[in-house]
Parts: C-alpha cells; structure tokens; sequence
C-alpha cells in the first residue's frame, strides 16, 4: 500500500511552476465538468436537432485543429500564462452566446458561431498548457507526475457533473452558465503566482516539423475519439434514454471517479512497468466496456459501466501521454510537439460526430469508438 500511495505525498517537492499547473487544472476541470457534459443536452434541450449538435462539435474541432499551429506561434510570443489568461474572455463569451441562443430562433449559423468561439478558446488553453506540464516534469517520475496532473483535478471534480445536474434539475442553465463564468475566471489566478516565461518556448515557422511518428499520430487520433465519446456522446445517450440530468451527472461523476483512482494507482507504475503491456489491457477492457454500452438500459448499468469506462480509459491514456513527455522532452521545440498532439487528436474528435451526421443512431458511435481502441493493441511505446 505505501508503494502504491507514496507518490501522492510527492507534490510538495515539485517544482512551483508544475504546482501552477496542478493548481489551475484543478479549477478548470472543475469548470468543465460542471458544465461542458450538459452543453449537447442544453442545444437539445432548446430544439437544436442531434444533426445540429454534432456539427457544433465538429465546428468546436475543426476551430481547435486549425488553430493548433497559430496557438503555439502565440505562446512562444507572449508567453504559455498569458495565452491562457487572453482565453479566459473568449470563454465567457462563449457561455454569453450559449445562453442567447433561443434569441437567434436557432439558427444554424448561430450553433456554428458558438462553436467556433469555444475552438478557439481551447486552442488558446491546450496547447500552452500541455507545453508548461511537458517542459516542467521531472523525467525521472514522468508517468507518476501525469498520473497527477490527471488525477489530482479528476478528484477535485468528481462532485462537479452530479453538482451540474442539480443545478439544472432545479434551477436551470442560466445559473449554471453564470457558475461556470465565475470559476473560469478564477482559474487563471494560480498561474501567475510567479512570472511568465518564453525563452525556453521558442519556435520560428522555418523550424517548424510536421511529423511526430506513426504511433503518436494514431495514438492520439483514436485518444480524441475516445475522449469525445467519452465527454458528450455517452452522456447524451444517457440523456436520451432516461431523460434525467442528474443520472447524467451521477454517471460522469462515477467516470471521473474510476479516471482519478486509477490514475494515481497506474502513475507510479507507468515509470516501473512495460508501458505497453499497460496499454493493451486498458484497450482490451475499454474495448468490451464501449460495445456493453450498446446494451445498457438501467441507472444501476449505466453507473457500473461509467466508472469501468473511467478505469480502462485511464490504462490507456497514461502510457501514451507518458511516452509523448518523454519524447518531447528530447526534442528542439516543445510547441511544436505539442501543437501535432492537439492535431491529432481533434481529427479524431471530428470523426465521431462527422459520422453521427450521416444519420447513424448514437450507439454505433460506441462501436466506432470501440474499434479505435483496438488500434492501441498494435502500438509499440517502449
């Protein structure tokens, strides 16, 4: 048990700037899970069709993907802290037009705007962010620090979903948008407990390589599939089955619970144990967890297979984002690695609601899913 646990008690002799990091993502993810699970059921909810969520999703992506280039260009001229404050406005801004939507008479132009305004804001915050968390691990415990850097908001915000579900149950979106707004805010206060920096952040266009290898590049596709899925596609089917928020938000809560404890149990042996044998067990149980989903039709079976969900996507995602900080590491230019990862994985958040728009019924998005975890099963990280 000490073994297991021992790293937990690690986070005081890291590094201040990687506190910063911990410190905000424990905010922002209590931000996001409080609302951003509720947004395709907000757009339903007011009479946008499932056709129209899915392409405000693909247009939120579509944003990020395009952006991903310019965000790191930005970062290394103005700093990772100052990127991320500069997306605080453009959040709020997107709840503001969430909230005005019903006035556009739900106009599909309006549902794009929407999104566009939200890609750009996570192209603002992700790509900084990862850059900050990379560059600031210690290499030496790089699988125990991601566990962290993961589980540590996953914890914070395990109450967040089921607290947005009640919220809505009694008192509606516009409380929980204002909600959101406030503690977006705040998010950003941690990260300028001490100064910005962009020396060790620099990139020129000449310099830029577009290519990381085979396995970062699918890897990270089949990731942002995964994590699309697991974000609004299973909580939306949730939705449409029992047409209950809270469910929704009990459900969510349960996934972040199995993502928290099995990212601070499986961080310590990411640095000690075969990251690819990790990563082919979590594929081979998220596998059979995405195609049980097909079938599920009580609270009782949509609890257990949210936090087995949680458990297996945890396997998974640690070895690979781990094996990415290492590589990075060793490379010129950390934006530039960075700002492929985030490519990769919103081409494949773009292909699930790409493929919900040809009319396809929401459970064939968990065979999809399914299938594409399989892809991890031929990975090679070690």
């Amino acid at each position: 048990m000490h073994y297991n646990f021992n790293h937990i008690f690690r986070i005081h002799r890291i590094r201040k700037e990687l506190k910063e990091v911990y410190a905000n993502q424990v905010i922002e993810r209590f931000a996001n899970c409080l609302m951003n699970i509720f947004i395709p059921i907000y757009l339903i909810t007011i009479g946008f069709t499932l056709w129209d969520t899915m392409l405000f999703l693909m247009v939120v992506n579509f944003v990020t993907l395009s952006l991903s280039i310019p965000s790191a260009f930005l970062s290394s001229k103005v700093g990772l802290k100052h990127t991320i404050l500069y997306r605080a406005p453009v959040l709020i801004l997107f709840t503001y037009l969430l909230y005005s939507l019903p006035s556009f008479n739900l106009s599909v132009g309006s549902v794009m705007l929407a999104g566009v305004v939200l890609g750009i804001a996570q192209a603002l915050y992700w790509i900084p962010f990862n850059s900050e968390f990379v560059k600031n691990s210690d290499k030496i415990h790089e699988g125990e620090e991601v566990g962290i850097l993961i589980a540590l908001p996953m914890f914070a915000a395990t109450i967040a979903p089921a607290v947005g579900g009640f919220i809505l149950d009694f008192f509606g979106f516009t409380v929980l948008f204002a909600i959101f707004a406030v503690v977006v805010m705040a998010s950003v206060i941690p990260l300028f407990i001490t100064r910005d920096y962009k020396r060790l952040f620099s990139i020129k266009r000449k310099e830029f390589v577009w290519k990381l290898n085979k396995t970062f590049h699918t890897g990270f596709m089949a990731d942002g599939a995964m994590y699309l899925s697991e974000l609004y596609i299973w909580p939306l089917y949730i939705f449409f089955t029992l047409n209950d928020p809270l469910t929704v938000g009990v459900s969510t809560s349960l996934t972040i619970v199995g993502l928290a404890v099995f990212n601070l149990v499986m961080g310590k042996f990411a640095d000690v144990v075969s990251k690819d044998r990790m990563m082919k067990v979590g594929a081979v149980g998220y596998f059979f967890v995405w195609i049980s989903r097909v079938f599920v039709h009580t609270r009782l079976e949509f609890f257990l297979l949210s936090f087995l969900g949680g458990m297996f996507y945890t396997l998974v995602k640690i070895p690979l984002f781990t094996r990415f900080c290492e590589f990075a590491k060793g490379r010129k230019h950390v934006l530039n690695d960075v700002a492929l990862r985030e490519m990769w994985i919103r081409i494949g958040m773009v292909m699930i609601p790409a493929i919900l728009m040809l009319g396809m019924d929401v459970t064939f998005a968990f065979i999809i899913t399914g299938v594409l975890v399989l892809f991890y099963l031929f990975l090679k990280l070690n």
